[in-house]
């Protein structure tokens, strides 16, 4: 399991840092946000964008990323980056939280991995302070403007 979650967060780091190295600064407007429900019967929003600025003027793309709540309103424009390659368009805030949300499941992974190696008090102590402070980091991440 924790070779899984480390995998997962070192997939997410990676893809975050090619969006923001092969991504165009551009503007963006949130066309409307998707409403999903999950199993729980929570809601989730999932911002469609459109380019509003530059040479791509008039993209769209509806993100895969769903947020509760929504991290941007409707008709709201909002700096973001846009891939040409992949056609994937991105909040400025989106990308933000990426990587903090890597993060959780890489120390996660290796802290899930160190208690297997070594399951003793102190390393489930260390796990937890060490998710903890990831989770610090990812709402802080959430809260910037």
């Amino acid at each position: 399991m924790g070779v899984i979650c480390f995998v997962l967060g070192v997939a997410f780091r990676i893809t975050n840092a090619r969006h923001r190295r092969q991504g165009i600064g551009v503007v963006v407007e949130i066309v409307e946000n998707r409403e999903s429900m999950d199993s729980e019967g929570e809601t989730y929003y999932y911002p469609v964008f459109r380019i509003v600025s530059g040479p791509y003027k008039s993209v769209e793309w509806s993100s895969e990323m769903g947020n509760n709540p929504p991290l941007h309103m409707t008709g709201e424009r909002v700096p973001g980056l846009y891939n040409p390659h992949t056609g994937v368009i991105r909040s400025d805030s989106m990308v933000r939280i990426g990587a903090p949300f890597a993060d959780i499941f890489i120390v996660f992974g290796v802290g899930l991995a160190l208690v297997a190696l070594y399951p003793s008090g102190i390393t489930f102590i260390l796990l937890l302070l060490a998710v903890f402070g990831a989770f610090i980091r990812l709402f802080r991440a959430y809260k910037e403007p």
